[in-house]
């Protein structure tokens, strides 16, 4: 699970939940959410209604921008 607030582009991981599948996933916090699943992300609303379509077990793309680079990473959700 990620805690974000809207940036530029895409939105800023401030936190990631230790042993969470973002963390298992390779996601950092300062990391910013740019697509998940080839839709953009510009607020933290998108993220979320995203988030709210899937359910445990689904795997998710995500692109991120992480220092100035994109890395793509999968992510199998977790229970919420």
């Amino acid at each position: 699970q990620t805690d974000g607030s809207v940036v530029r582009r895409g939105v800023h991981v401030r936190e990631v939940t230790s042993n969470g599948p973002a963390l298992s996933a390779g996601i950092m916090a300062g990391d910013v959410v740019l697509k998940v699943n080839d839709k953009e992300i510009e607020t933290r609303a998108d993220l979320k209604a995203i988030l709210k379509e899937k359910s445990e077990g689904d795997q998710l793309t995500i692109v991120l921008l992480r220092g100035g680079e994109e890395k793509t990473v999968q992510v199998r959700l977790g229970k919420r």
